[in-house]
């Protein structure tokens, strides 16, 4: 897992030093990518995915989207 912040900006620290994934500069080179996601706790997490292009195909609930969208307004 690598984290990132609400604009997208990955997020380094120790931890990441141990860790086997995908870098998320590797995940911005994929045609489609897929993020699932929902729940108002994850609001931030998805803005974070979009910014930083992790994602560009989002399946997320009616709540999250509307939370989503007034943040962003704000």
């Amino acid at each position: 897992m690598t984290f990132f912040d609400i604009q997208g900006n990955i997020v380094e620290f120790e931890g990441n030093k141990g860790r086997i994934a995908v870098p998320l500069t590797e995940l911005r080179k994929v045609p489609d990518m897929v993020g699932v996601a929902g729940g108002l706790n994850k609001v931030d997490a998805i803005i974070g995915a979009l910014c930083g292009g992790f994602v560009n195909i989002l399946v997320i609930d009616n709540l999250s989207s509307n939370a989503i969208l007034k943040k962003i307004e704000a």
